[in-house]
């Protein structure tokens, strides 16, 4: 005979003296208990504070612009980057005409980067340049992304 009472959470048997207890019911008992607990091992966002949390899922910031030919353009950001790239969205990385190959990505750390990309503090800037292998990071009539990482 199964229990004549259940539990209000897990719904798992609680006997009576005048139960009778059966093996299925302390397997199934046993079962959810196992499956419940490990399920909660399991989810790791239960288990973090306010500021771990913030940590995981605030780490990376995307930003899309539309080219203006300005020589730079600053993008302030929520998190503090140690790490950006910047593309041109449906461009390749460079193009050749003749001798010249135009750059249309940038990658740039806290400490170093590639030409026309650079950070400091939360700010990416991103610029065009004009020498023998320029930099287009904010052409007109180009859309652009910036992916930044903290």
């Amino acid at each position: 005979m199964a229990a004549s009472n259940k539990t209000p959470n897990l719904n798992l048997n609680q006997w009576s003296l005048d139960d009778k207890p059966q093996m299925e019911d302390v397997n199934r008992d046993n079962l959810l208990i196992d499956t419940t607990v490990s399920n909660h091992i399991d989810d790791m966002v239960s288990h973090l504070n306010s500021d771990e949390h913030e940590k995981f899922t605030k780490r990376i910031v995307f930003t899309e612009y539309f080219g203006n030919n300005a020589p730079s353009k600053d993008f302030t950001f929520s998190i503090k980057p140690i790490f950006a790239i910047a593309f041109a969205i449906g461009r390749p990385l460079c193009e050749y005409s003749g001798e010249k190959v135009t750059t249309y990505f940038g990658i740039a750390s806290n400490n170093s980067g590639s030409s026309g990309i650079s950070i400091s503090g939360n700010t990416v800037t991103i610029k065009n340049t004009e020498d023998s292998s320029p930099v287009s990071l904010n052409k007109v009539g180009i859309t652009y992304c910036i992916a930044a990482f903290a």
